[in-house]
């Protein structure tokens, strides 16, 4: 059960299933116990009246009552609103607010991902400001929670909207139903991720059902989930293991403690294992450290698999947003701005906007704005027409073929600022709309058509691997936009592009802070900021402003350094500013946009066969189908043999299929061939070889990194890691000195130093480095260990002791530490507190060689042999090595015939 529960916390693949259980404590009643209150008070008030439902006989069941039989027989009654009704005053009744809610604050330290049956609000209140709480209408939602940002999703609904909770037969099968999104939501997190049950007995019928059905359709290959519960419960037939506690007061608690403590240290080590800046974008308000920040992202991220890239692109966007919202800090969101003059352009904008259907007026019209040779119309005249033209899509329920048809065309224009936008919003369109579009069959040869413009089709494959990678959040500043009144009041003039001469341009000239307007201007046009916010920072230019942006210099600098020169510019700012309409403006009409992008339904008309399977690839890999992904990935190959973007990312689905260690190798050979320069397939060899055992061969492959990039500090401390294997202590120091020369904050360069000249017996020098870690991460508890045990060699007994000590307070089960502090003890002469000690080592695991190979130290240094030789030899059955035996020892038996024959027995050395 724990390795289960802390994998799933490493790999952020861990919900919480909180059922009413949890909430009882606080004054809620059981299941039974509400459907008892809801009789009671409705036989009240339906007294007198010519009612057929025995309520007396149901009450005095009490807790034995059959919840369900109940509830139909009152929904044939037709009761079921009346039953709603005081389903909402009983739970809002509760008042939790002086509760001790430290129980449900635990919850979100575990995980940010909870799924509850509960109506009340309880886990709301304390839920952290960037979790998305929503119900089981919300299907908007539902997609975005697959996706792996932190939620709330309250499956069996909200006592704020007494509709949507789940309480009547009807209820549950219309959510429950096959296709419904709250079935097939709940299906992909029971198959994908572990679910941790809390409050919840498992005798929901519906709930048991989905995990019976996984569990028969994939044969018992599902991932493990696991039911806290003061009772054994044979659920294995399931795939769920049961927690069993021995109450739910303190050890319940403890149990949730045990879960928060190993989340902290879990996300301390990773903080050991990535930059500082990665972890910390929200708290940095260092511009000059973010951009830098943003270029060394921005690097890693083009030389990324498809995997790695998921996660690196979230991270700059995190970074280029923060960046944003600093330079962007002194916006006035409630600024005047000018009146646009462009008011036949709208009237055709809002008629569009409106029209169900396109009238042949309208139609002549917008042929005429899009007519590239007009000089009456410029590019931003047909910007707005496909802003209109989409949106009208989205708007209406009767799909126009004419409007698909409109925007297929403006694919064409020679405007990539007109193009762009076209083909992105095409596609989201079409996505949202599913298949209604297919039957209009004029449609499909110009769709088809596309598949022959690789300009188009590098854009699809843009657009999608954005969406598949999830970086469709908006940025926080988006939603502000609508504070402006300009803005909120007409969807024009948020979709009319930033372009030269209109109002607010014109006003920049009347501002005199601003050493280079000219410069200033012509920089605007291109930085990748929504043009709303290009207007907004036009009229809100003040000396506040200027100090942070005051010439073409200064303006280009922010352009540098958010410019994204991998793809997603400008789509990844089309696609946040279609969703940012429907997210947040109050004329968006309250439509939900699927942003779950479903290739399925456009490949056969709109994609090549290559973006087809490049696209599903990169699903596959995202879904951790390694199999499907390499299926594809070949495909690819067949295409274009030498398509490294397809050799790279399948060479990672080897690393994380079952493919052997040779397999994995004659690929990246592969792409050497074809690439000798990419350092990354360079390291994957060289780490391949590793595991092999072929050592110098790793090294050959980072002494061409090395020759590629001399400044690379990872090649310096991979080299100095392989010249530690092969026992070139002197050589991997090198190595390690020049790693952390080019990066001073290199923790695991620190440490490796450290441990190669203590096997030197230099030990001040190693406890020196160790110190450094420390400095670094002051709970790392094998640096605590090894300098207590460099300290033990030169003898300062008290110091290591208080090393060990520290080591134990961080880690109570960290055998190391005490088998270490024992040897202390044993070297000063205390055998009998160094028997103590290595006993509880022994006892923290028994199947771990290096306690018994402790214990026999303090028997050899008694002077009994016998038992020191019968440990010893236990030691090194469970795998210790002999190396790692104190030299007095070492000197004690080297000569005895036993000692070596015991060595020879099991190929040791020391």
């Amino acid at each position: 059960m724990k390795e289960t529960l802390e994998e799933a916390i490493k790999n952020d693949d861990l919900i919480l299933f909180v059922g009413a259980g949890m909430s009882i404590p606080l004054g809620f009643p059981n299941w039974a116990g509400l459907i008892q209150k809801i009789l009671i008070k409705l036989e009240k008030e339906i007294e007198g009246a010519d009612c057929a439902f025995n309520f007396s006989y149901y009450i005095k069941k009490g807790d034995s009552i059959d919840v369900f039989e109940v509830l139909n027989e009152l929904e044939r009654l037709e009761l079921k609103q009346n039953v709603k009704q005081i389903l909402n005053s009983e739970i809002e009744s509760v008042d939790f607010s002086e509760s001790d809610l430290k129980r449900f604050e635990k919850l979100w330290l575990i995980s940010d991902k909870i799924i509850t049956t509960n109506y009340d609000r309880v886990l709301e209140s304390v839920k952290p400001k960037n979790v998305k709480s929503f119900v089981n209408t919300n299907k908007f939602q539902q997609a975005r929670s697959l996706s792996g940002t932190p939620f709330l999703y309250k499956i069996h609904g909200d006592i704020e909207d007494p509709d949507t909770c789940t309480l009547f037969t009807s209820d549950y099968e219309s959510i429950y139903t096959e296709g419904n999104p709250n079935k097939e939501t709940f299906k992909s997190f029971l198959l994908n991720k572990t679910v941790l049950f809390l409050g919840f007995s498992l005798d929901d019928p519906y709930v048991s059902e989905q995990m019976n059905y996984l569990h028969n359709l994939y044969n018992g290959y599902t991932k493990k989930h696991v039911l806290v519960s003061t009772t054994p419960k044979d659920l294995l037939k399931n795939n769920i293991k049961t927690h069993v506690i021995n109450g739910w007061g303190i050890p319940f608690d403890e149990f949730l403690d045990k879960l928060v403590a190993y989340k902290k240290s879990y996300s301390k080590e990773l903080t050991a294992s990535i930059s500082p800046e990665a972890i910390d974008v929200s708290k940095i308000d260092d511009l000059v450290r973010l951009e830098s920040l943003f270029d060394d992202k921005k690097a890693e991220l083009e030389k990324g698999n498809e995997l790695d890239k998921r996660s690196i692109s979230k991270e700059l966007f995190k970074i280029r947003d923060k960046i944003i919202e600093l330079r962007t800090k002194e916006f006035n969101f409630e600024a005047l701005i000018p009146k646009n003059e462009e008011v036949e352009l709208e009237h055709v904008f809002d008629t569009i906007f409106k029209s169900e259907i396109l009238s042949k007026e309208l139609i002549s019209q917008i042929n005429n704005v899009k007519n590239q040779q007009s000089e009456r119309y410029s590019w931003y005249h047909r910007s707005v027409i496909v802003s209109s033209l989409a949106c009208s899509l989205i708007n209406h329920k009767k799909v126009d073929s004419q409007k698909i048809d409109l925007l297929i065309d403006f694919t064409n224009d020679s405007e990539p600022k007109v193009w762009e936008k076209a083909i992105t919003y095409l596609l989201l369109v079409l996505n949202h709309l599913g298949n209604k579009w297919l039957r209009f069959n004029f449609l499909i040869p110009k769709l088809e058509g596309l598949k022959e413009r690789d300009n188009i089709q590098k854009a699809l494959n843009s657009i999608v691997a954005l969406m598949q990678f999830g970086l469709q959040g908006i940025s926080p500043l988006d939603s502000e936009i609508f504070k402006n009144g300009y803005f909120k009041e007409s969807p024009f003039n948020y979709f009319l592009p930033f372009y030269k001469g209109n109002p607010s341009v014109d006003k920049l000239y009347e501002n005199d802070n601003i050493d280079d307007v000219k410069g200033y201007i012509k920089s605007l046009y291109n930085i990748p900021l929504p043009d709303a916010l290009k207007y907004l920072l036009c009229n809100t230019v003040n000396k506040k402003i200027e100090k942070k942006i005051k010439s073409k210099k200064e303006l280009q600098n922010i352009n540098n350094m958010l410019q994204l020169h991998i793809g997603f510019e400008p789509f990844l700012n089309h696609v946040n500013t279609f969703l940012n309409f429907y997210l947040n403006s109050p004329a968006s009409l309250d439509i939900e946009l699927n942003q779950k992008i479903t290739v399925r339904n456009l490949k056969k008309h709109l994609f090549t066969s290559i973006e087809q399977h490049r696209a599903y690839a990169r699903q596959f890999m995202l879904d951790k189908a390694w199999g499907k992904a390499i299926t594809h990935y070949e495909q690819l190959l067949v295409i274009d043999k030498e398509d490294i973007d397809a050799l790279s990312n399948m060479a990672t689905c080897y690393d994380y299929s079952k493919k052997n260690i040779d397999e994995k190798l004659r690929l990246r050979l592969s792409i050497e061939t074809i690439d000798p320069n990419y350092i990354k397939n360079l390291f994957n060899i060289s780490d391949l070889y590793k595991e092999k055992g072929k050592y110098k061969k790793g090294i050959s492959y980072i002494d061409k990194v090395i020759n590629l990039d001399g400044k690379n500090s990872d090649a310096y401390f991979r080299r100095g890691y392989l010249y530690g294997k092969l026992e070139f202590l002197i050589e991997a120091i090198e190595d390690y000195n020049i790693a952390v020369s080019l990066n001073e904050k290199y923790i695991d360069a620190y440490f490796n130093r450290a441990v190669a000249k203590a096997d030197l017996n230099r030990h001040e020098e190693a406890i020196e480095d160790y110190d450094i870690v420390i400095s670094l991460d002051d709970r790392d508890v094998v640096a605590y260990v090894n300098r207590g045990v460099s300290k033990g060699n030169l003898m300062f007994y008290d110091d290591a002791l208080l090393d060990l000590d520290k080591a134990i307070s961080l880690d109570n089960k960290k055998i190391d530490a005490f088998v270490n502090k024992s040897n202390i003890y044993r070297r000063t002469g205390d055998f009998e507190q160094a028997h103590v000690i290595i006993d509880k080592a022994i006892n923290l695991d028994k199947t771990d060689g290096t306690g018994y190979g402790g214990k026999s130290t303090i028997y050899a240094s008694e002077g009994n042999n016998q038992k020191f030789y019968e440990l010893l030899e236990k030691a090194f059955q469970l795998k210790a090595k002999a190396k790692w035996l104190d030299d007095d020892i070492k000197m004690k038996y080297k000569n005895e015939e036993q000692f070596k024959v015991l060595l020879e027995k099991y190929k040791q050395k020391i």
